[in-house]
Formats: structure tokens, C-alpha cells, sequence
């Protein structure tokens, strides 16, 4: 008995875990077993309990395929005389949830308000925690389609309380993590505070507080990141997503609706149909989500929709994927129309420039010819940023990486040729930093990619005092930095990234900050194979450093040494990590561009 007692408990477990993976078949085997041991052993212990237990987590898996009427007859058998207990609280969370996709909203309302009530009498915290903030879901919902405000603050408060709850109990577990059932608890609550926390965002969306809502997203994101539950991770970037298209960042957005995560929000939506996923799903068919993406099942957005049988979702996805055929088309054509453009630049104006000049103002020549080229051609000004940059000064004067919206970016402007002294805002010497950003789960955000120690910033600062000391004819006053997030427009970065091949090939020195992961990370190494094409072919003109952690080397004080970069190093970016999976097409782009630079 004991074995099968066992054996059922695994089983159990193994589906919650599938569930949290987004494995759906495989869940429902592990709970169709679990059903059998308790339904076919002799005197199972507690059999009723049991097999009330394995109905919550059939009908929550089944809900999760779309398959709502199979998943209300299981609970409803499952909550069938059932007493004043959690079961039933549970049970009954599951059903108001499929109620609010049918699009039932009063009676999912009705059923979350007695689940509240229910709860409260047993102190059964956690399903309290859990029906509060669907409540707040629920009164959002009616918000909308009431057009009443009151019952939108009421379910930001509502919300603000599943919050709180979540944290309170993740903070009373956290001291017994090591125990399983409490680990499984803890990371319940940080889904349920991040769920909710991402709700919160939406509700501060539509009220017109634009800030809130991107931070409390970016808060959920973080919360949520590197959690087993992949659906709930998708749900936060679909949230974030939205914040950043509602304040205008709409490349930005694209990024977290296409997340480098198996499960994308696109996938989520079509796993569980609703009126809300629905006009959620329009937003990214519009936005240019990728509806193409395999989840690690090999299941499409388009497969998940059909399985549901749901045909306005079968529309909206197909109604997707055409449109991501033609805009590649766009695409395609468009990088062709760019590549032409730098390969005219490179080959008939940079690379004559390079090969000619033997004196002192060889790059000053290349950055007044880029400037007159971009002053001269109104078409190339949209696709291709000028060069700017920060005074170093500046730069080591204000003690954190600066971002563009600092206001400390010059753009760069040639001299008269008949004066001998460029004006205080033009560098005579620039430098290329080329780093990985620490903060990634803050983009879009406006925050720092640095980390709150300033990591980065410091390995920078040291970096140039250590090239400074090299090379002591260089002045720091007339010294120029460029770094990406002060220099190009976080919120229309597609100038500034398709310029960057030409932007390294006017900068004096390129310095790569190389940690354990610099070789792993895609940005890093398409900005390698810029500079090594570089040195390759005009050597004299560049110097290209790594700035290496030193024997020591701690976070609180950055001490590194520089070497001369490997040019021998053979580096591609296929496969190389990204934050975002929709950048994968610019930094082959870029790869390929790399080429034209010999």
C-alpha cells in the first residue's frame, strides 16, 4: 500500500512539473496513471481525497489545451459533495478560470468571490492569494467593458493584494525551502506574484500611468526569470511587451514578443483561447510577432489554435504569418538596398581614404567624408546613424554609464579645413567599447545594461586610464567615447545598428571588456569581426585591446589589465547567445557586413 501510495505521489508530481514546463501530453500521462493507482488499488489510503486531487490536475491540464467543456465536467466531478476545504477552493479557482475564457464573466466573479470567502473562513492563505488577484483580473475585465473606473481601481487593489499575499508567503517558506513541498510552494508564490504583478501593469496601462506600468512590468519579469514555469514566463513578456508598445517603443516590444525562450507569448495565448488572449494575440499579429516559432514540443501557435478548435484564432495566426512573409520580403529587400549602400561607402570613399592616407588625420578624414555623405544624401539619413559620441571628461565625471537621454552625446562635426583647432565638442581620438550588457532583463526600460555596482562603467574608466598611460601623446580632453547605450536611441535603434560597421571603422581603438561569457554572446563577437577586419587590412590606423580581469580582480573594485587583441581568433555568431531571438537577423547582417570591410 505504502508503494502505491508512493507511487501515486510521484506521479502527481511528475504532472505538476510537466504543467509548469508547458509538457502538456506528457503531463496528462503522468495524471491518467496517477488516476489509475487510486482508482484500481484495493483500499487505497485516502482514495476519494486522491482522486479528487488527480481531477484538479487533469481538468488545469485539459484547460491549458484549449479543451474547456472536457476540463468543467472533471471538476465539476471532482468538486461533487465536496466539504469546506482547500480542495474546494482550488477546484473551484480552476473552474472560475475557464468561466472568465468562455467569456462568463459574472459567473467566474460570483465563483472567485465565495473562493475568497471560503478561504478566508478555512486561513487558507494561499488560495486566497490566488482568488484576490483573479478578482482583480476579473473587475479589470469589467472595467473595460463597463467603462467604469471604480471597478478598475478596485481591481488594482485587489491585485496590489495578491501581491502582498505572495510575498508573505514566500517569505514564511523561504526558511524551509530545502524541503520539496516547501520549494514547490515558494515558487508558486513568486508565479503568483509575478502573475500578478504583470495584471498590475495592464490595469496601470489603461488608467494612463505609463511608467508604472513599465516598471511593475519589468519588476514581474524579473521576478519570473529563470522560474521552471515557461507559460508564466511567456504571460510576463507579453505584459512587458505591451507597456513598452503603449509608451511608444514599439521595437522594443517586438523583442518580448518574441522572447529567446521555448514558449513565446504567441504560443501561450493559443494554448488557452479567450476573448482577452484573443485581442492580446491581435496586438502581436499587428506588432509583427513571429507566429512560426516551435515550442520544444515541436507545436506551433498555429497548431495550439487548431487543437482548441478555436477558428478565430486559426485566422489571426494565419493572418500573421502572412504578414511576417511579406514584411521578411520588405526586409530582405530593405538590408539589400543597405548592404549596397555601405558596400558604395566602403569600397569607393572608406577604403581609398585608408589606403592612401599615411599621416595623422587619416580617421578624421573618413568621419568628415561619412558626415558630408550623410549631410549630402537625404536617403542615406534614415537608414544610417552619424557618428557621435560622449566627451571622456564627461564621461569619468559622472560615474555610471550614460545613457542617450543624458544629453551628453556630440554629434561629430568636421572642422574647416582652414582651422588648425577643432572645436570643443569634436574628438581627436576615439574609442569603441564593445561589452556585454549585465542588466538585460532592464531593457526597454530606460535602465541602466550595467549592473547597481556600476561594473562595467569601472572596467571602462580603468580600461582607458590603462590605454591612456600607453599612449601618454593622446590627450584626455580631446578624447571621445562610444558607448551603445549613449549613443544610439534605445528607442529607434535600427539607424544606429545598421550604421556600425562604418561607425568602428571611424573610431581609433576599439577596447573589448572580456569576461567569461564576452565570446558567448552574439553582439560581442559580430563587433569583433568588425575590428578584425579592420586590422586585418589597415592595421596602422586601429589598435584593438581586450581589458581582462586581473589576478584579484573583485566586483567592488574593477582592476584589469589590456592585451592586444587576438586577430587570429576565429569567431562566428551563429548560435551565440541573444537576449532576444529577433535580433538573431540584424547580427548576421552585420556579420555579413564585416566582410565588405577588407
Amino acid at each position: 500500500m505504502t508503494a502505491a501510495l508512493r507511487e501515486w505521489e510521484q506521479h502527481m508530481k511528475r504532472g505538476r512539473q510537466h504543467v509548469e514546463h508547458a509538457e502538456l501530453e506528457d503531463a496528462l500521462k503522468s495524471y491518467n496513471t496517477a488516476l489509475h493507482i487510486c482508482e484500481s488499488v484495493t483500499d487505497f489510503p485516502n482514495a476519494t481525497h486522491c482522486r479528487r486531487l488527480v481531477l484538479n490536475g487533469l481538468g488545469r491540464t485539459i484547460r491549458r489545451l484549449g479543451k474547456y467543456a472536457q476540463a468543467v465536467d472533471l471538476l465539476n466531478e471532482g468538486l461533487a459533495g465536496l466539504d469546506l476545504c482547500p480542495d474546494l477552493v482550488e477546484m473551484s479557482l480552476e473552474l472560475a478560470e475557464i468561466y472568465l475564457y468562455q467569456n462568463q464573466i459574472e459567473d467566474a466573479k460570483y465563483l472567485l468571490e465565495k473562493s475568497c470567502e471560503t478561504a478566508k473562513h478555512l486561513q487558507y492563505e494561499e488560495g486566497l492569494c490566488r482568488a484576490i488577484g483573479n478578482l482583480g483580473k476579473v473587475n479589470y475585465e469589467l472595467s473595460q467593458r463597463n467603462h467604469d473606473p471604480k471597478l478598475l481601481e478596485e481591481g488594482i487593489q485587489q491585485l496590489l493584494e495578491r501581491i502582498q499575499y505572495a510575498r508573505n508567503i514566500r517569505q514564511t517558506n523561504e526558511a524551509t525551502r530545502p524541503d520539496p513541498a516547501a520549494e514547490e510552494r515558494y515558487l508558486e508564490m513568486i508565479r503568483l506574484e509575478s502573475t500578478g504583478m504583470s495584471r498590475l501593469s495592464r490595469c496601470y496601462s489603461v488608467r494612463g500611468d505609463k511608467e508604472k506600468a513599465l516598471l511593475t512590468a519589468s519588476d514581474a519579469l524579473k521576478l519570473i526569470a529563470g522560474s521552471p514555469n515557461i507559460h508564466s514566463a511567456a504571460m510576463s513578456h507579453l505584459f512587458y511587451g505591451l507597456a513598452l508598445q503603449r509608451n511608444g517603443q514599439a521595437e522594443e516590444a517586438l523583442k518580448h514578443f518574441n522572447p529567446a525562450i521555448s514558449c513565446t507569448p504567441a504560443l501561450a495565448l493559443c494554448h488557452e483561447p479567450s476573448k482577452e488572449h484573443r485581442e492580446y494575440l491581435k496586438e502581436l499579429v499587428d506588432a509583427g510577432a513571429d507566429m512560426d516559432r516551435l515550442d520544444k514540443n515541436g507545436y506551433s501557435a498555429l497548431d495550439y489554435a487548431v487543437f482548441s478548435g478555436d477558428v478565430d484564432f486559426e485566422k489571426l495566426v494565419l493572418d500573421g504569418m502572412h504578414r511576417n512573409a511579406e514584411r521578411r520580403i520588405n526586409e530582405l529587400y530593405n538590408e539589400a538596398k543597405l548592404r549596397k549602400l555601405l558596400r558604395v561607402l566602403f569600397q569607393e570613399k572608406v577604403r581609398p581614404l585608408l589606403q592612401r592616407s599615411r599621416d595623422g588625420n587619416t580617421l578624421q578624414n573618413v568621419r568628415r567624408m561619412y558626415a558630408d555623405e550623410l549631410a549630402g544624401n537625404d536617403e542615406k539619413n534614415p537608414n544610417l546613424d552619424g557618428l557621435k559620441f560622449v566627451r571622456y571628461f564627461d564621461f569619468k565625471s559622472l560615474g555610471r554609464l550614460p545613457t542617450y537621454s543624458d544629453d551628453l552625446t556630440n554629434p561629430w562635426t568636421p572642422k574647416p579645413v582652414d582651422i588648425g583647432v577643432e572645436s570643443g565638442d569634436v574628438a581627436d581620438f576615439l574609442i569603441f567599447f564593445s561589452y556585454k550588457w549585465m542588466n538585460r532583463e532592464g531593457l526597454g526600460t530606460g535602465q541602466s545594461p550595467d549592473d547597481d555596482s556600476n561594473t562595467q562603467y569601472f572596467r571602462m574608466v580603468n580600461a582607458v586610464e590603462n590605454f591612456l598611460q600607453r599612449h601618454p601623446d593622446i590627450q584626455e580632453e580631446r578624447l571621445g567615447i562610444w558607448v551603445d547605450f549613449a549613443c544610439i536611441n534605445q528607442r529607434n535603434p535600427a539607424p544606429g545598428v545598421s550604421a556600425l560597421p562604418i561607425i568602428v571603422a571611424q573610431c581609433d581603438a576599439v577596447i573589448s571588456l572580456v569576461d567569461a561569457e564576452y565570446y558567448d554572446r552574439a553582439w560581442c563577437c559580430v563587433e569583433v569581426l568588425i575590428i578584425q577586419a579592420l586590422k586585418r587590412s589597415y592595421s596602422r590606423h586601429y589598435y584593438w585591446f581586450e581589458y581582462v580581469e586581473a589576478q584579484g580582480y573583485s566586483e567592488e573594485k574593477a582592476v584589469g589589465v589590456l592585451r592586444e587583441g587576438r586577430g587570429d581568433l576565429a569567431i562566428g555568431v551563429a548560435g551565440k547567445h541573444l537576449t532576444f531571438e529577433e535580433d538573431r537577423r540584424k547580427v548576421l547582417f552585420l556579420e555579413r557586413q564585416s566582410k565588405l570591410l577588407g
